[in-house]
């Protein structure tokens, strides 16, 4: 139950756009070609990377600290 609590409490800190993206994209890999699974993963990267929380995310990497997820909408 501990390590559930953990993954739980990590998953709401995350980057909500961007889990819910990977989300769709595995939502989509079992019913696509392959194909058609490198273009839904394409379309949904490009939206990630235009996220606040992307922004942030690399910010965060770059200056080695934890990063500060706000779950803002993609622009």
């Amino acid at each position: 139950m501990d390590e559930a609590r953990s993954l739980a409490a990590s998953v709401a800190t995350g980057p909500a756009i961007g889990l819910g993206l990977m989300k769709r994209a595995l939502q989509t890999a079992s019913v696509s070609s392959l194909g058609e699974q490198l273009e839904i993963e394409r379309d949904l990267q490009s939206r990630a990377g235009r996220t606040p929380d992307y922004t942030e995310g690399v910010l965060a990497f770059h200056q080695r600290r934890a990063a500060r997820f706000s779950g803002g909408k993609e622009e």
